[in-house]
């Protein structure tokens, strides 16, 4: 009876060595894959890894997972109509990133992914979303060490730039901003018809140039003929001669460098409750 229950114990022991050994070779094969959850992006991805970029011969990529070293050895990528990233971290050897996101309102707003390029020099995109209302988060790109020329055309309003101060290999940036992020609601006294806030823009060091703000008055969407008058000093933003019609207020900021390699413009919506 001994021997027969020792018996078994050993296939179950042996049984389980098995399945131990299988799982850590399935697990190793899932390793060297990656998976690219959108399905423009994935193509791109194929499109670019299926030839291998020393020899030019076309390679094998098996179900449509490339490998992370076919990944890794892509020079350049393109590709539009794009909502997640996730995956492109292992494009460590691409230079040049050109894309169009989304536009269907569910547009690339998480660029983390773009943290693990760590060759990329230069990024561009364009996309047209005036009613964005959500800030764009740039800091990804401040762990970019290669990049040269950042180009974020109205993708939406960026509110802090310090993290590009970082790349002091960027020689050129243009980030024009757009889309309308809401602030808290400001009383206004009908009385002084004016209003002061901080400048709500961090910029990097890159952007040591003139720096201006611009001022609309609109009504729900529609946009007054009435004019207010804003100034910048410092910090500090005055807008006075506000029209009692007015029930929110426009603000654009604008930053240069002084070679004028550098641009930024971001947008900003203050709504208007009189008193």
């Amino acid at each position: 009876m001994a021997k027969k229950t020792w018996g078994k114990i050993g296939l179950v022991v042996a049984g389980l060595a098995t399945i131990s050994l299988l799982g850590t070779e399935f697990s190793g094969a899932d390793e060297k894959k990656v998976y690219i959850s959108d399905d423009n992006l994935r193509a791109a991805v194929l499109e670019s890894a299926k030839y291998d970029p020393e020899t030019g011969e076309e390679v094998v990529i098996e179900n449509e997972l490339p490998t992370i070293s076919q990944v890794e050895k892509m020079k350049d990528l393109y590709f539009y109509n794009v909502r997640s990233l996730e995956g492109i971290q292992h494009a460590k050897s691409v230079q040049r990133l050109n894309y169009s996101p989304a536009h269907d309102g569910e547009s690339v707003i998480d660029f983390r992914p773009l943290s693990g390029m760590d060759s990329l020099e230069e990024f561009f995109v364009y996309n047209f979303e005036p009613n964005r209302t959500t800030p764009l988060d740039i800091s990804a790109f401040g762990e970019l060490k290669s990049l040269t020329y950042l180009h974020l055309g109205y993708f939406a309003s960026v509110f802090d730039f310090s993290p590009l101060s970082k790349v002091e290999t960027l020689e050129r940036a243009t980030i024009l901003g757009h889309g309308m992020v809401e602030f808290p609601v400001v009383y206004i006294s009908r009385d002084t018809k004016t209003h002061m806030m901080g400048h709500p823009v961090t910029y990097s060091t890159q952007f040591d140039g003139e720096r201006s703000v611009s001022v609309n008055l609109k009504h729900d969407e529609e946009y007054l003929e009435d004019e207010a008058t804003v100034t910048l000093e410092g910090t500090k933003v005055t807008i006075t001669n506000i029209s009692e019609e007015a029930n929110k207020i426009h603000l654009r900021f604008e930053a240069n460098s002084q070679d004028e390699n550098f641009y930024a413009g971001t947008d900003c919506v203050i709504p208007i409750v009189w008193y």
